[in-house]
């Protein structure tokens, strides 16, 4: 007999409105059944997650808040370290996008009724494209300055694709020290939202 999984579903609710839901399953058939049986309608079936453990801890704001957090501080550890901007640039990078992506959406999570983490990654596909995140959360009132819209649509250029993951760029000029404060700056301001959720 096969082993059930996990899988992490996007369903609609009658009352609540659309939700991530987990559901133990022996394929993606047998998940939908059981959720159609739970009276919800069923918009998509991801993969077979790893544990519901770590999808709670994905779709909680102040964990993926927390974990923004954590970015960012490997960021400022490795440029205490290596203070040139061309020294381990892409990694710096990677870190700084990461952080925002995740801040992004820990914004976007504290507004369950509107979304939830597999509309995210499924419903509008955001990824990691940065730009995205900015669009939705200014839509929510969060609102950036020129300046630093100017500056995460820099980063998004190389960070939405894998480019700094996986060597594919080469080094230019990006204002460095800017990048940092955008989301230093962004993870402040959202801090109170994240914790009073």
């Amino acid at each position: 007999m096969s082993k059930p999984y996990q899988y992490l579903c996007l369903a609609r609710d009658a009352k609540a409105g659309m939700k991530d839901v987990i559901v133990e399953a022996l394929d993606k058939g047998d998940a939908r059944k059981k959720l159609e049986a739970q009276g919800l309608e069923v918009r998509d079936v991801l993969i077979p997650t790893m544990s519901t453990h770590f999808l709670g801890i994905q779709s909680d704001p102040k964990n993926l808040f927390l974990t923004a957090k954590h970015f960012l501080e490997g960021h400022q550890i490795i440029n205490k370290n290596y203070p040139n901007p061309g020294e381990l640039c892409k990694v710096k990078l990677f870190l700084l996008g990461h952080s925002l992506e995740l801040g992004l959406n820990a914004f976007l999570l504290t507004i369950p009724k509107k979304y939830n983490l597999g509309f995210l990654r499924k419903g509008i596909n955001m990824s990691h494209d940065l730009e995205k995140g900015m669009v939705l959360v200014e839509k929510e009132g969060f609102l950036f300055n020129n300046d630093e819209k100017e500056i995460i649509l820099s980063l998004n250029k190389h960070y939405k694709d894998g480019e700094l993951e996986y060597q594919k760029m080469e080094f230019e000029s990006l204002p460095w020290s800017n990048i940092e404060n955008v989301c230093i700056n962004f993870l402040e301001k959202i801090e109170n939202k994240i914790k009073s959720n």
